[in-house]
């Protein structure tokens, strides 16, 4: 691509490249000419202007120019005897453009004439010293002729202007190859700080203690030197070394030097840190290795001093005060850190185990959680925060977070603590007495001697939700977490064979479901082919596409008004399903797809109850059963008292035995809706009676109705 310089230069060529008469011709073919140039269609480009050239009218300028890109054209396709000719008459006609030398320069050294390229590049240098392409180049050369301290100081010249990583590497590289270390201090300082950078910490100790002892280093630069071979000790584990380092650097260095390539942090709105604040704050975090906090809070104050508004430092200063069991100092530094940088995770995180540590669960949890708002993935907030429902007393929760740490970190630590709870959930009286009073399925939940090893289950409750104007569904959460239960318990899958999920975003359903024209998702990896029975439960909105009828999964960072965009479709859902090679599939959904909510607010603005269509190819399927909620324009209804679905208590409470009505010890999907569908006790009567006359009918699809789910 042209820089703006030269495209300025190539316009003023246009201007001045023919005669008016023949303008529009020969403007047309240098203008293509320049835009295949730019494509890589060297051929073309070739052909193009060779025509202008052809012409008796164009002007010294516009030869310029044609030469130029036709030596471009031709170093592009590799002919490098063509590239230098055409470049050579380009810079006869012109020789104050730096791209020119650069492109013969660059088919010289391609052709080994290592001299002429080395004379070309040092022109280019001359005409633009920032041009790092030529240095890198020249340093190739130089290096290809043996002459390694000429290679070295171009190699260093390149980084000091880009610090690309391929030129740090050239450095790197080029020092380690000859196996010797260059005379000059400062070439040696430079190189260290490389090495650093590539995380070589021994290369560059051993570097910068040259530069050191070279005597060539003023005092400033000694200082730097002694920050960076500091660091070099921090990263590999030794700290008396590295407090050495720190305090020389802290000796040398001035308090206006900003660090360039190794900030400790880089504050929104900061040009970078200050070095001497640096060298405070990693001597600061060498003595916190060393368990010196009065050492380490006393430095990281010195670099507060320096850096009022680096974050960084102040949660650095809060850890210690942390470490020293001072948690009100611990968390107004993390609270200041926070003020400075308010999506900064490790602050909230930190701050939330200091309050945890003081016994404030409440403000513990939040901070916790807003840590993992940040990262859904930090283990450790989500392992602390398991703690702190536990010494609440909340402990589905604190089962919850513990069971979602072993999902993204399986270590074994982890894993005995969720197996501890459950025990202690289980044995503890007042959780017993807690029981005792609790909803009665979630008490009452049988244990049968069923057995299914192959089965594999997909549990989703999208109980929160981004938008504002989707509303919470308030029991989503708890109605999976008893699902899974039931699932275990009740109807004798293994544990790890549920797939448990909640707040499942678009990206999430389509990696659990597929896509269009692809149902390999995670369930589908989970299925035995002719082994596995599959079960699915959703809790959570449903919702129409108002002008194709068409209903959607609501996923937790779906907007409403675009639910055909980035909602989850029901026929995409059926017609995966129908793909599976499953011995069986059952589907239960507590949701409704008519757009309304159970509070009677609607979905989509200004819109009223749908009635959905939906293609169901899993229904041809004989071993397929789907059990919904509702009809696809009524609303589903939620259970207050039992903190449930209501369509969910019904459905748990029939696995309980009570759809069992002639007592024959099974219960088959048919007695299953006969019972929640009872319009004297079951869903209908208690919309009607509970939702101010509202109509709600499940819906029972599938051939097989008569097949047993659940044997006592």
């Amino acid at each position: 691509m042209m820089n703006l310089r030269h495209l300025v230069l190539v316009l003023l060529a246009l201007l001045l490249l023919v005669s008016e008469s023949w303008a529009g011709d020969l403007q047309k073919n240098f203008a293509i000419g320049i835009a295949t140039y730019n494509s890589g269609n060297y051929d073309r480009a070739i052909e193009l202007f060779t025509k202008v050239l052809n012409s008796k009218d164009v002007s010294q300028e516009g030869l310029f120019w044609c030469y130029h890109y036709l030596g471009g054209a031709w170093l592009g396709k590799g002919d490098h005897d063509k590239a230098i000719a055409d470049l050579t008459k380009a810079i006869e006609l012109n020789p104050n453009i730096d791209q020119t030398y650069y492109f013969r320069g660059t088919s010289l050294l391609l052709k080994r004439d290592y001299d002429k390229a080395i004379t070309d590049f040092a022109k280019v240098i001359e005409l633009n010293p920032n041009r790092v392409e030529s240095l890198n180049n020249r340093s190739i050369a130089y290096e290809e002729k043996g002459m390694f301290t000429e290679a070295v100081a171009d190699a260093i010249n390149a980084i000091e202007i880009s610090f690309e990583k391929r030129y740090r590497l050239r450095l790197s590289r080029l020092l380690e190859e000859q196996g010797r270390l260059s005379p000059n201090g400062l070439e040696n300082y430079i190189a260290g700080r490389v090495a650093l950078y590539r995380g070589d910490s021994d290369l560059a100790i051993k570097v910068i203690t040259k530069a050191i002892e070279s005597g060539e280093l003023s005092q400033q630069y000694v200082g730097r030197a002694c920050y960076n071979r500091g660091l070099a000790w921090l990263n590999k584990g030794n700290y008396e070394n590295a407090i050495a380092d720190y305090t020389k650097a802290i000796e040398s260095l001035d308090d206006k030097e900003v660090a360039v390539w190794f900030p400790i942090a880089r504050p929104s709105g900061l040009e970078g840190t200050i070095l001497l604040a640096g060298a405070y704050n990693n001597r600061g975090s060498a003595w916190l290795t060393k368990d010196a906090f009065q050492k380490a809070i006393a430095d990281y104050t010195k670099a507060i001093e320096l850096e009022p508004k680096n974050f960084m430092i102040y949660k650095n200063r809060g850890y210690a005060w942390l470490l020293k069991k001072e948690q009100n100092e611990a968390i107004a530094d993390f609270s200041k850190a926070i003020e400075l940088n308010s999506k900064y995770t490790e602050a909230y995180y930190l701050r939330g185990i200091s309050l945890l540590s003081k016994g404030d669960h409440d403000k513990a949890i939040a901070d916790l959680t807003k840590t993992i708002e940040l990262n859904p993935k930090h283990v450790y907030s989500l392992h602390n925060r398991s703690i702190a429902y536990e010494e609440k007393g909340m402990f589905t929760e604190a089962v919850a977070d513990a069971r979602r740490v072993t999902e993204i970190s399986p270590d074994k630590r982890y894993l005995e603590r969720l197996a501890e709870l459950q025990k202690t959930v289980e044995a503890d009286q007042s959780l017993a007495q807690q029981e005792a009073e609790a909803v009665d399925i979630d008490v009452n939940i049988p244990k049968t001697k069923m057995k299914n090893p192959d089965a594999v289950a997909l549990i989703i409750g999208n109980g929160n939700y981004e938008h504002p104007d989707l509303p919470a569904v308030r029991f989503a959460h708890h109605d999976v977490e008893i699902v899974r239960q039931y699932l275990v318990k009740t109807l004798g899958y293994k544990e790890g064979n549920i797939i448990f999920k909640t707040d499942v975003t678009k990206a999430k359903f389509e990696a659990l479901l597929g896509i269009a024209g692809n149902h390999r998702g995670t369930l589908y990896d989970y299925v035995k082919p002719d082994k596995s029975d599959v079960f699915i439960y959703y809790s959570g909105h449903g919702a129409p596409d108002p002008n194709t009828k068409k209903g959607y999964f609501i996923p937790a960072d779906c907007d409403p008004a675009k639910v055909a965009l980035n909602g989850y479709s029901l026929d995409i859902f059926y017609e995966n399903l129908s793909k599976l090679d499953a011995k069986s599939i059952t589907v239960v959904i507590d949701a409704c797809f008519s757009g309304g909510t159970s509070s009677g607010t609607m979905l989509i603005a200004s819109a009223s109850p749908i009635g959905i269509t939906v293609k169901n190819p899993a229904i041809a399927k004989r071993n397929t059963i789907i059990l919904t909620s509702s009809k696809g324009d009524q609303i589903s209804s939620w259970y207050d008292e039992k903190e449930h679905g209501l369509f969910t208590y019904f459905f748990l409470k029939a696995l309980c035995g009570f759809a069992d009505r002639n007592k024959d010890n099974k219960i088959t999907f048919q007695e299953i809706y006969d019972f929640v569908s009872d319009r004297a006790e079951g869903v209908p009567y208690w919309a009607k009676r509970l939702h101010g006359g509202r109509i709600q009918i499940p819906t029972l699809q599938g051939s097989n109705k008569n097949k047993v789910l659940v044997r006592y």
